[in-house]
């Protein structure tokens, strides 16, 4: 069987580069040749517009396979070059793209353009790759083609997130802060959760893309810290201070920052929505979706618990990197 040698990894603009996005780069390195093109048509980076149909064209003629985050626009267009020079692509998923929440508004499939280009891309790849069963499950729904989808978890370093020092009373979250995610990540629920606890510190962690952060202000108790961004070597430090983490959301494909804190040995206290239950199992406390009341009862459990190195064991054991590492592997070198 013929090994592909030399492999295109097709991301965002640079800006939508998301952490597990870097990581699947690094992995693929130790065993591909691997240029990376942005496809990025944006007013806002008007070089990066210009440039990417002759860096795209130019990957595809060399490269062997192609390697997508996301059935999107972006990716259709990464697929459709592919298709004109036959070369085969494969395409990574979870979240909106094979999801569909419509009382949030959430959903490639819920937009007629997006849907188009969502199934566009999953038809023409040759295999898909969810990161979680829920995310299979979304894409067997649009596909109905089993042989094509593969699921291949997504990998949390291990190294890189571990425990360090000792644990304190914080509470922290993980999520950019848009008016899209207040429900959809259960931000809101997070902040309003923090007022019944008055004396345990709260930390929302994630950059403010829109004007909903003077929302959670407005709402917010004394003991809640809104850090705005930070760099992944402070995110790092929080995840080791930490002793819980919450993930009350509507939906998670995978949640790659609830098992980033769980690696680090935090607590997790969680909704039972989307994958979620499959990245924590019997390690955390869960809670009901949209309840405040019932959340803070869950972090005061939490607090009080001392199963943070279970999470820490359960991701090294299940969502390990190079568990991904040896799946993307086998994946690209049998086509």
């Amino acid at each position: 069987m013929k090994r592909a040698k030399k492999l295109l990894f097709v991301g965002p603009c640079k800006r939508y580069v998301r952490g597990y996005m870097h990581q699947d780069l690094d992995l693929l390195k130790k065993h591909f040749s691997v240029k990376v093109v942005n496809v990025c048509f944006d007013v806002r980076d008007l070089k990066g517009t210009l440039m990417t149909p002759v860096r795209l064209i130019a990957g595809v003629i060399w490269a062997d396979v192609l390697f997508c985050w996301a059935a999107n626009r972006d990716t259709f267009v990464a697929v459709a070059v592919s298709q004109l020079f036959n070369k085969k692509t494969v395409v990574a998923v979870g979240g909106a793209d094979v999801t569909a929440i419509p009382e949030l508004g959430y959903g490639a499939a819920l937009r007629k353009t997006a849907h188009f280009f969502q199934m566009a891309v999953l038809h023409r790849a040759v295999k898909v790759l969810p990161d979680s069963k829920d995310a299979e499950k979304g894409a067997l729904d649009l596909l109905n083609n089993s042989a094509k989808v593969t699921l291949i978890y997504l990998g949390i370093d291990v190294e890189k997130f571990h425990p360090s020092g000792t644990k304190v009373d914080k509470v922290i979250t993980v999520g950019v802060v848009s008016r899209s995610n207040l429900k959809r990540k259960g931000l809101e629920t997070f902040v309003k959760s923090a007022a019944y606890l008055p004396n345990v510190e709260f930390l929302l962690i994630g950059d403010f893309l829109d004007d909903s952060i003077n929302y959670l202000r407005s709402i917010a108790s004394r003991n809640i810290k809104f850090t705005g961004f930070v760099t992944e070597s402070e995110l790092v430090k929080y995840y080791q201070q930490a002793k819980v983490y919450v993930q009350v959301s509507a939906h998670e494909a995978f949640g790659a920052s609830l098992a980033e804190a769980m690696a680090s040995g935090c607590v997790p206290v969680v909704t039972d929505k989307g994958a979620i239950p499959e990245v924590v199992g019997n390690t955390g406390i869960y809670v009901p979706y949209g309840d405040p009341e019932a959340t803070a009862a869950g972090v005061l459990k939490a607090l009080k618990s001392d199963t943070g190195k279970l999470a820490r064991q359960r991701i090294d054991n299940c969502f390990s990197s190079s568990k991904r590492e040896v799946a993307l592997w086998k994946t690209i070198t049998e086509l």
